[in-house]
This record gives structure tokens, C-alpha cells and sequence, in this order.
């Protein structure tokens, strides 16, 4: 019997171990083709490449059909359902994010979360998967891409295995249209680490950037402090307490598109 077909994007470059580990994983469960940008994307959100031309090539470091492409995530899914792909895929699998994504002011500003939502307009089912780094350690495993070995390495070689099981699993119990699972793997995981049904946290987050410098140069800034105060219930308190959270975004309930049962 035939593999269900799956197409990975994500939002730190088509170079980053954390895809590429995912890749090999979903490949035991899955026919895997993988779209994804020529570099990093982050906090892009559903940007699209309206005005300049998206570079399209083929991607042969990877052993699987793949494609490098120089736009956004959307792009990539974009371009990959209406150009490349003969056929849909089953599912669209965004990450593994380099990085966690949670938080609605982070989850409308990642681009892992977009690819995922750009395949939920085209009523294909999708899942997001973001694998939590520890402040201390974030600089340097983003300086490699994943690719030194780190505690981060470590933790993404366990939750790799665990996406790909998600991700059979959701088809095997599918979502309603426009609603998929945003997965924000713990530091520190293990094969057994419990997974928590929880609700994004919205923190006022404030200023972003620092203040101009002498060049007039404002460089973005985030402080993880701005989550101290968020309910036991969200994602990040999740998360900070060594468990893997699990958000269904349900974007159907946005201009009353949400199918009525019953």
C-alpha cells in the first residue's frame, strides 16, 4: 500500500538540521516533498513576494524532491500547490522551527505557523511544529542551523519522531477546515514527555526595538520576561514547565466561516 504524501516547509531555510532531521523522520511514514525558502524567515508571518520575482530551483542535497526557494513560507506552499506539485498532498508539515512559536503575538508573526495556514486555505490539512531552545543556548544553535551538536540537537533528534507520529495522526483524525495543530516541543524532551492541551497566551509584549543608536539604527530586542505573568494554562507556562504543547488554531471562527454540525 502506498505512503500518504507530505509536503515540509518552514521558516529557517531549507539549510536548517531541524527540517532536515524531519524530513528522514516523516520519510519512514510518508512520501515527503519539501518546499522550503533559500533563507531564513522568521517573524515574516503570512508575508507574500508581491512586487519581486521568486527564485524556483530545484534542491538536490536532500533525498527526497525538493525545491529552494527564495520567498516566504507562504510562497513556498503557495507556489509548490498551484506550480510543482503534480498532485495535493495529504498533509503540509511547517518546521521543525528553530525555536518555539507560541503566544499570539508570536504565533501571528511566525512564518512556520503561515506555512501552515497557507495549506489550511487550500483545505489541506497541516500541522506546525516548533522545537523550544533555551534562551542561553538560541544565538548559538541559530548561528549553525541546528547542525553543532547541541542539547537543542539532541532534543529535535527525539521530537522529529514525535512529529512525524502527530502528523500521521492527524490524518487519521482530521480537523475542520481552516483549524490545525501549532506544536511547541519542550527543552529537554524524552519519547514519554507529556503533551498538554493548552491555549495561547497574549502578553503585552511593548516595544520590540531598542532605541535608535548613533547611526539611527534600531535593531529588534525581545525579553522573555514579558511571559512571567501568563495563566498555567497557556502554551508558554506549558512549556516552561517541561511539557509539549498543543494549540488547535481554529481560523474558521473568523468571519463565521466555521461549518455549523448538527
Amino acid at each position: 500500500m502506498s505512503k500518504p504524501t507530505a509536503l515540509v516547509t518552514n521558516d529557517d531555510g531549507i539549510d536548517s538540521y531541524f527540517l532536515q532531521v524531519l524530513v528522514r523522520r516523516l520519510q519512514d511514514k510518508f512520501d515527503v516533498t519539501v518546499a522550503a525558502p533559500a533563507r531564513e524567515q522568521s517573524w515574516i508571518g503570512r508575508g507574500m513576494t508581491r512586487r519581486d520575482p521568486v527564485s524556483v530551483k530545484e534542491f538536490t542535497e536532500l533525498d527526497v524532491p525538493a525545491w529552494i526557494i527564495d520567498g516566504t513560507p507562504t510562497d513556498c506552499v503557495n507556489i509548490a500547490l498551484g506550480c510543482l506539485l503534480k498532485a495535493r498532498p495529504d498533509i503540509v508539515v511547517s518546521g521543525i522551527n528553530l525555536g518555539m512559536n507560541v503566544t499570539l503575538p508570536m504565533i501571528l508573526a511566525s512564518g512556520t505557523v503561515a506555512g501552515a495556514l497557507e495549506a489550511a486555505f487550500w483545505d489541506i490539512p497541516s500541522i506546525a511544529f516548533s522545537q523550544n531552545i533555551p534562551a542561553d543556548e538560541y544565538d548559538a544553535v541559530r548561528k549553525v542551523k541546528g547542525h553543532a551538536p547541541s542539547r537543542a540537537r539532541d532534543d529535535v533528534d527525539i521530537s522529529s519522531e514525535l512529529a512525524a507520529q502527530m502528523a500521521l495522526k492527524l490524518l487519521d483524525n482530521p480537523l475542520p477546515k481552516l483549524s490545525f495543530p501549532n506544536i511547541n516541543f519542550a527543552a529537554g524532551i524524552q519519547p514519554d514527555t507529556p503533551v498538554e492541551k493548552t491555549r495561547p497566551g497574549c502578553p503585552f509584549v511593548g516595544g520590540l526595538f531598542a532605541p535608535p543608536d548613533s547611526e539611527d539604527i534600531s535593531r529588534f530586542r525581545f525579553r522573555h520576561d514579558v511571559f512571567d505573568k501568563e495563566p498555567e494554562d497557556t502554551d508558554v507556562l506549558c512549556l516552561r514547565r517541561g511539557h509539549t504543547s498543543h494549540v488547535t488554531l481554529d481560523y474558521s471562527i473568523l468571519g463565521g466561516h466555521r461549518v455549523p454540525t448538527g
